[in-house]
């Protein structure tokens, strides 16, 4: 479905992956439709004066088509989760597709070597940008932890059938000693990470003042 946003042409880049914030309805609701010459029945969406209304953004590919699987995943941050914008989330998957396309990778199969898989080749590009001071290591953290939520979310949603032959990452536990006032109640508490934010270091060496900006097809 190509995605129609009225008159964006001031703003909108060419042949790139580009995001906007649109309003959508909550709960959507489909309606069909009868062609009064043809007889043909559309299903359409329903319009409704009282339904709900939210913001959320959406991720466009350079053919101006939606990236489906990165909107739903917006969608439920919005809706299911109701964070209070999904700015961070939508920066995070237009570098994160941006890269995979200019890399001609996809986001759905997995190499089985860790070091060839799509995920673990954005964290080393992660890297290598705080390395040449252009993120600071909380933003690519951040970033990192978004692309990690969003195959968890596809998984959980058979949007992809994980295996051991074909999955982004692996999941693990770890142990974190507890300290504080409530410290002797639960001393130590295990949390579920992924391997791939081992990718990351873990302090920033030097002052970072620049954000990291999403390149374009011809930077």
């Amino acid at each position: 479905m190509q995605v129609l946003l009225g008159d964006v042409s001031a703003t909108m880049i060419i042949n790139d992956f580009y995001t906007r914030e649109v309003e959508v309805y909550r709960d959507p609701e489909l309606a069909i439709s009868i062609n009064k010459e043809t007889g043909e029945e559309n299903l359409k969406l329903a319009e409704s004066k009282d339904e709900e209304q939210i913001k959320v953004h959406i991720l466009i590919d350079p053919h101006g088509y939606l990236v489906k699987p990165a909107c739903l995943y917006l969608y439920w941050k919005k809706d299911e989760e109701q964070v209070k914008t999904t700015a961070t989330e939508a920066k995070a998957l237009l570098l994160y597709f941006r890269f995979l396309h200019q890399n001609q990778l996809n986001y759905w199969k997995f190499p089985h070597s860790k070091s060839r898989k799509q995920t673990f080749k954005f964290a080393d590009f992660l890297v290598a940008s705080i390395n040449s001071e252009d993120i600071a290591i909380s933003t690519a953290k951040t970033y990192l932890r978004v692309i990690v939520n969003f195959y968890k979310f596809l998984g959980r949603n058979n949007l992809i059938e994980f295996s051991e032959k074909n999955k982004p990452f692996d999941f693990e536990m770890i142990s974190i000693r507890q300290s504080g006032m409530l410290s002797h109640t639960q001393r130590v508490i295990s949390v579920q990470t992924t391997n791939l934010m081992k990718r990351l270091p873990r302090d920033q060496k030097k002052h970072v003042t620049r954000k990291l900006s999403p390149l374009t097809q011809e930077q």
